[in-house]
């Protein structure tokens, strides 16, 4: 945590652990539906799923997710908890021919199966990193994330995404987090843009 932040205190790290081990139990109890309908919509659509082993959040990511906002934001664990979106998350690979339009039909067709579309991408980023994250919900209320990628582009933020790690500890400095923003940026740079994907900034 930046040093400006103050650590967080002993009842509000069991109160995260509480609220972490909720979160995990209400996912894990969710899961599997969602899964067997999105592979179903997936594979319909000419995709696959990569990653598939690491759909669910871990405990102690969420409790490390937990505590930041509740030091940043002067939250409680319930609150911060409930802002957490990709207790479930998903990678799905696509071809670049007809990426987006495939993509789309997905997202359609679990809309179709009662999930609620709550965001979207509506385009790649023009600088940055390269993909498609859809957040839904559902009809019991439980959130999960599908990130769509094609093989490069899924190849890009795997390394990426120690850069990343690194970039985001408060023990980097400025000067160092520049410069694994630009090597970040020069990764994605290269990855083929579909033809029928929008580019946004």
């Amino acid at each position: 945590m930046p040093e400006s932040l103050r650590e967080p205190t002993l009842d509000e790290q069991t109160d995260a652990r509480e609220a972490a081990l909720k979160k995990a139990a209400a996912a894990a109890e969710a899961e599997p539906t969602i899964s067997e309908d999105l592979r179903s919509v997936v594979e319909a659509n000419g995709g696959r799923l990569e990653r598939f082993g690491s759909r669910l959040k871990t405990v102690g990511s969420l409790i490390r997710k937990i505590l930041k906002t509740i030091v940043e934001d002067d939250t409680t664990a319930d609150e911060a908890a409930s802002e957490i979106g990709d207790a479930i998350r998903y990678t799905v690979v696509l071809d670049e021919q007809a990426y987006w339009a495939n993509g789309t039909r997905i997202i359609e067709a679990l809309q179709k199966a009662g999930y609620t579309l709550d965001e979207a991408s509506p385009g790649w980023k023009r600088f940055g990193y390269k993909g498609r994250n859809v957040k839904f919900v559902t009809p019991n209320g439980q959130q999960f994330e599908v990130q769509i990628h094609t093989q490069a582009s899924l190849d890009a933020a795997e390394k990426c995404h120690p850069l990343y790690e690194e970039w985001r500890l408060t023990s980097t400095t400025p000067e160092r987090k520049a410069e694994l923003t630009s090597l970040q940026e020069r990764i994605f740079a290269a990855v083929p843009v579909p033809d029928d994907v929008e580019l946004v900034d």
